[in-house]
Parts: C-alpha cells; structure tokens; sequence
C-alpha cells in the first residue's frame, strides 16, 4: 500500500483524487468500482468513517478497496468522543474533522492529491475542512434543487409536486449542497413513486460521476480559488449540463 492506483494515458500526469466514503451500500461499491475501472483518474486513497468491524456493508467496501490496491484509510466516526456527539454536533464536528486535517496532511505531503471526492460519504463536513482542500460532492437533485439526504430530496419531490429532479456534481462550501455545480443532468418525474424517482436518480449518478471526472482530467473544468472555471479560464456559471451526454450513455447500456 501507499502508491496511488496509477495508469498510463496518451494525455501524461492524470488527476489524483482521494475517495470520501461511508461505504454502506452497494451503491458506494458500484461507484468506486466504475471509477477505478474507468482509469480516467489516480485514486491515492480512500477514506471511510467506518473501520472493519462496524457493518457488514462497510466490510464489504473496504475489502473492495484494499483489492484494488488503494490505501485504506479508517476512520471511526463513530467511536470519535460518543458523548460529544450527544451533546454538541458542531463542537464534534470540529474536532473530528480536525483530525481528519491532521491525516489528510499526511496523504498530500505523500501524494499531491488535487481534490477529494465524496461519494456517499455520510457526514457534513466542517468549514475548517471544505475549506482546506477542493472537494466535490455527488448530489441528488439539480442546481437550486432540494438539499440534503436522497431521501429527504425525494421526500421534498414529491411534498412539493416537482415534475423535474436531477444530480449534479458540485463543489462543497460551508453552505450545505449550495456549492457552484460543477455539471448535472436532469430527468423528468412522471410518477410521484418514492422507489421509481430514486431508480431515475440513481442510474444516472455513475455516468456523471465518470464525465466530470473526464472533464476534470482533460481540464476542460477547473477549480481555482474556490471557482469554478471553464478551459478558458472563465466563471463557469451555473455548470455543465450534460443531460443529453448522460441519457446517451444510459440507453447504449
């Protein structure tokens, strides 16, 4: 362990990212797996809130990870000051997620990674920390769209009467899910069906992660000083739309 999951492309140096995971469904497996069998990126690291042990989920996604190859890196989230937890959510917050800046130190001192990726990680992170690196998190609803968990978006959909949803892949800021979008697409709700809106949502995460990563690695986008900049070096306002890229991509499956 302690080499990044590195491949040779045409175009030299590819992207290094980290890997933020909470690793507790299938879901978070099947992302990390496209990824790295996609080869559009250097994984260095992935690092779960959760140690061997504490889920048989999470059990199932570190040993994916340490069969690639990547270097594990385990966090408790659980086990961090329990009582503290109880107490005060924000002061825990902090103080783990200082201990998070302290690894993550140590990770680019020994890899340069370029940004972070969350990918059904499960915790919000602290301005301390989304501020201390790039990071960019995987979202299910589009742009201005409802914020929180993928449950509470749908719950939202559905409350609201939305006839539009969507995913999108934006930059994290100390506001919650109001990052700038990096890209997104969107589909349209027919039916107000808890499990039929997710399936919708659902499929159309890993194609989007894949192309913004694409992007990212091609630097067809950018991020600089918190920006989100095209390959000009212009604001991008508002993100990608790859909509019509990603139905494409899920009809030729």
């Amino acid at each position: 362990m302690g080499e990044c999951a590195v491949f040779v492309t045409k175009g030299g140096e590819m992207l290094k990212i980290g890997w933020f995971s909470t690793g507790r469904d299938q879901a978070a497996r099947d992302l990390l797996k496209v990824v790295f069998e996609e080869k559009i990126v250097e994984i260095c690291f992935v690092l779960c809130n959760r140690i061997e042990g504490e889920s048989k989920e999470s059990d199932l996604f570190i040993s994916q990870v340490k069969e690639y190859g990547i270097l594990p890196v385990l966090i408790s989230s659980a086990k961090f000051k329990p009582e503290l937890w109880r107490k005060d959510r924000e002061i825990w917050r902090n103080e783990f997620d200082q201990l998070l800046l302290a690894e993550l130190q140590i990770l680019n001192s020994q890899f340069k990674f370029d940004l972070i990726m969350l990918a059904g990680y499960m915790l919000i992170l602290s301005s301390r920390l989304c501020q201390a690196y790039p990071f960019i998190n995987l979202h299910p609803a589009q742009p201005g769209g409802p914020k929180g968990s993928w449950q509470e978006v749908i719950y939202q959909l559905i409350d609201k009467k939305e006839r539009e949803s969507g995913v999108m892949i934006h930059l994290v800021t100390p506001q919650l899910d109001e990052g700038p979008p990096l890209t997104y697409c969107t589909f349209q709700i027919r039916e107000f069906d808890f499990d039929k809106i997710r399936k919708q949502g659902l499929k159309r995460e890993i194609p989007l992660i894949v192309e913004t990563l694409k992007l990212l690695s091609q630097k067809e986008i950018k991020i600089e000083g918190g920006k989100i900049l095209d390959k000009t070096g212009k604001y991008l306002e508002g993100g990608y739309d790859l909509t019509q890229l990603i139905n494409k991509k899920i009809k030729s499956r």
